[in-house]
């Protein structure tokens, strides 16, 4: 099981400001992934090959369009920027502690 320490700790470091309530419920929440994932440990799987994969990959270019085009939308955007530094676009601060 995990600790109400340790769920305000995790809840601390993802910068998130939860009551006592709040914090008892996530600490339920999470005591029932872990109790889940210690039966998946359990699961006799000694017959079972592994996967490799598992999807097919495909090209997410549009039929047609030369891979200059593709990328044209980006580049115009990319010039929007007003402030550049070091050859990187920057962006005004959104998190805070």
């Amino acid at each position: 099981m995990i600790s109400l320490e340790q769920v305000r700790h995790l809840a601390e470091l993802a910068h998130m400001e939860l009551s006592e309530e709040e914090l008892k419920n996530l600490q339920k929440d999470m005591g029932g992934i872990l109790e889940f994932i210690a039966q998946l440990k359990e699961a006799d799987v000694s017959g079972v090959e592994p996967l490799t994969g598992g999807h097919v990959l495909e090209n997410v270019a549009r039929i047609g369009d030369s891979p200059e085009d593709s990328f044209a939308f980006d580049k115009d955007l990319l010039h929007q920027f007003p402030e550049k530094e070091n050859n990187y676009d920057v962006v005004p601060k959104i998190i805070e502690k």
